[in-house]
């Protein structure tokens, strides 16, 4: 079974993790498929190609020469599709893996193209379920599989665009194994390393925070939810992780925190990724999620989950499904009182904190478990390739 994985960014982001990650799953545990993933050949000019950096992290086997532009552009989309049905009858592919809405497209314009019949699976990762129109009604109607990682979602989507049932599956978001629950001296040394870095003295309680620093990520929540923990937890401070879009920092972050007088109450750590950010969430007591982004699956909060950390999320879908209904971290509505009652009985409780600890890890083994990902992802690819039953 030979596959191509598509993806059309060279931005590493939540969605493209979990392709890179499948793909080096596939590598790993499943001889039985030949996996190879394409890069994008476009780039915004002098932006670094961050696909390609993670890609020979993971040791991956890529593939060169398709454009993969993430947003519409005809004359591009309409040469990648002849090349890749040229490499589709000259590879012999079976299957072509897409995860993004522009080599979904792509996929199926080539499929039409080549000589040889190649199945089309698509991963669905993002936060809205598309209308039933143009692009993404060609694309759906000509997939042989579609998967998602949450149940609700992937079957509205398949119900959409009148996919059979035997053609949707749900599969859990991967996740990477490096996030493991550190070790006490590790945690006692990042706490100590992080605490130096802001001249911050005693035993404070920090929560962690990984979110791109954009308008729609309810910043003035976050703000508000700690203003209000504070009155009651002094020691409280909100450590945010993430790079933000151009020109937004003041406007959504700097200003809002000084009016609120939270000045040493949230502490800004910038961007920080591999073993750099896992120490920083190795510092952390608790970590507080408000709204997923482009990624729905929420990779930052798995991470944390899978590093140990005990989450409280709101009830905005679908951070109710990833913490099990409660099961594996506290549920909030989207009220700072609220939020922050959720903050303090961690606070306040190292008993609490150690038990929501072990039940955040319970959820995050099954999403790191890459054999079982990658044996579910080959039997899909046999059922697009091959048929499926009736």
């Amino acid at each position: 079974m030979r596959v191509l994985q598509l993806y059309s960014n060279y931005k590493w982001t939540g969605p493209a993790d979990l392709a890179l990650l499948q793909t080096k799953a596939l590598m790993e545990h499943a001889p039985e498929v030949d996996v190879r993933f394409a890069l994008s050949a476009w780039t915004h000019p002098g932006e670094v190609h961050a696909m390609r950096r993670r890609a020979e992290e993971l040791g991956l086997d890529c593939v060169e020469g398709l454009q993969l532009r993430r947003h519409y552009h005809l004359p591009t989309i309409l040469g990648d599709a002849s090349r890749l049905a040229r490499l589709v009858d000259d590879e012999k592919l079976d299957v072509l893996h897409c995860h993004q809405s522009g080599d979904h497209f792509l996929a199926a314009l080539a499929a039409g193209q080549a000589v040889r019949r190649v199945a089309i699976v698509r991963s669905f990762w993002e936060e809205r379920i598309p209308l039933r129109v143009g692009r993404m009604l060609f694309a759906f109607q000509r997939s042989d599989a579609l998967i998602g990682p949450f149940a609700g979602r992937v079957r509205a989507l398949g119900q959409r665009f009148d996919l059979p049932a035997g053609r949707v599956h749900l599969l859990p978001p991967i996740l990477d194994a490096s996030f493991d629950l550190p070790s006490a001296e590790e945690r006692d040394s990042a706490r100590r390393s992080l605490l130096s870095e802001f001249g911050i003295e005693g035993e404070p309680f920090l929560i962690g925070l990984t979110a791109r620093i954009q308008r729609k990520r309810r910043w003035d929540l976050a703000w508000d939810t700690i203003q209000e923990l504070v009155r009651k937890v002094p020691a409280a401070r909100l450590c945010v992780l993430g790079r933000p879009d151009e020109g937004v920092f003041d406007e959504i972050c700097r200003a809002p925190v000084m009016r609120r007088g939270l000045s040493e109450q949230v502490l800004f750590l910038g961007y920080r990724r591999g073993a750099e950010y896992r120490r920083a969430l190795a510092a952390f007591d608790a970590f507080l999620f408000l709204v997923a982004g482009s990624d729905a699956t929420s990779r930052a909060l798995r991470e944390a989950m899978a590093s140990g950390l005990p989450p409280v999320v709101t009830d905005a879908a679908p951070l109710p499904e990833i913490v099990g209904e409660g099961r594996f971290g506290a549920l909030s509505a989207a009220d700072p009182a609220q939020l922050a009652r959720a903050l303090r009985e961690l606070a306040e409780s190292p008993d609490l904190r150690a038990e929501r600890s072990a039940r955040a890890r319970e959820a995050a083994m099954a999403w790191s478990d890459a054999a079982a990902q990658a044996a579910a992802l080959s039997r899909i690819y046999v059922q697009a390739r091959e048929g499926y039953p009736g």
